[in-house]
């Protein structure tokens, strides 16, 4: 909107979006964020907390082994093989089971599990690992319960040197040399949020020029089942349908894009009005179960809010697989 400039895809193809569509794409935003902050602000002064499940560190060991090499087998560029095998469902919902048996900050274990997301993280990969390092740091265990335990110093410390640490991560993906110049323009204007953007912008292009199209919701709903619905390669999903029927783009998209082309602007508002009253509401119960799932939704913020909801759906089937697995052991436990 300001001729500020703009990295990738959408200075390639900034031309292509009228006026009109820019300001609706800004007017949303805001009343997006603005619809996040209302329904979260409640939660503003409270501190999260739960009771882990325990946890022999012989089994916390061989979830570290499990999430290493589902690493190895999912992230090719960050190891330097290709084995040719996706395993990120499985890595995803390991960080999640070790999550939940969170250990003390300093213990062992808990540096084993941190050493592992960072190299994933430098070595390229960061939507999987980011927000489960910043949960592991902002999260201690003490007294048998996990709860917020930080101080703000650190926490800007901490975040500044892994906000640094992505975007070299980022930089070296792509090929570029890094640099204090680069550092600093990825302070404003990043790659990622470029792609995503474009995407978002492509669908409020595409409602302008055809109207609303539901197809996208068999995607939503059925995504996770064999079918023309199946997966994010399936025609129906938002990224793919754009990319058939407006413009070519580099895949993802601002979750609340398939929204957008279901229903018009009042289905972006209401994606992001679903998906923060689910955050409110698995923050406020502590059931285990529950507690399950807040951190896997906040662990996979990134993915969720940059490629759609439908990325979310194996990895709960298996986080919840984990959970009904240390409830089973507990409780044969508690019978012996």
């Amino acid at each position: 909107m300001n001729e500020l400039p703009i990295p990738g895809v959408l200075s390639l193809y900034r031309n292509i979006f009228s006026d009109k569509t820019i300001f609706t794409g800004f007017i949303l935003l805001v009343l997006t964020n603005f619809i996040l902050l209302c329904v979260l602000y409640p939660l503003r002064k409270k501190s999260y907390c739960y009771t882990p499940f325990r946890c022999t560190n012989i089994s916390y060991c061989l979830l570290l082994a499990l999430l290493f090499f589902s690493a190895v087998m999912s992230y090719p560029r960050v190891f330097g093989v290709d084995f040719g095998i996706d395993m990120s469902t499985i890595y995803i919902s390991t960080n999640i089971a070790l999550l939940l048996c969170k250990k003390e900050r300093m213990c062992w274990c808990s540096i084993l599990h941190t050493v592992i997301l960072l190299l994933v993280i430098v070595g390229g990969d960061r939507v999987d690992s980011i927000v489960s390092i910043v949960f592991l740091f902002i999260m201690n265990y003490e007294d048998g319960v996990v709860t917020e335990s930080i101080k703000k110093v650190y926490l800007v410390c901490g975040g500044s040197i892994l906000f640094v640490l992505s975007v070299i991560s980022g930089i070296i993906r792509d090929g570029n040399t890094v640099s204090v110049e680069t550092i600093f323009y990825s302070l404003y204007a990043q790659q990622t949020v470029s792609d995503v953007l474009y995407v978002f912008l492509c669908s409020i292009g595409y409602y302008y020029e055809n109207g609303i199209n539901l197809s996208v919701f068999g995607n939503l709903l059925f995504g996770l089942f064999p079918g023309p619905f199946y997966g994010v390669i399936s025609d129906y999903n938002y990224t793919i349908l754009l990319l058939k029927k407006f413009m070519p783009n580099p895949g993802g998209g601002l979750f609340f894009s398939e929204g957008m082309i279901a229903l018009g602007p009042i289905g972006v508002l209401l994606y992001m009005l679903v998906y923060s009253i689910c955050i409110r509401l698995l923050f406020t119960n502590k059931r285990k179960i529950f507690v399950a799932l807040f951190i896997l939704l906040f662990a996979m913020l990134c993915r969720i809010q940059w490629y759609g909801f439908i990325y979310a759906y194996k990895p709960i089937i298996f986080t919840l697989l984990f959970y009904f697995i240390f409830i089973h052991n507990i409780q044969r436990k508690e019978t012996a």
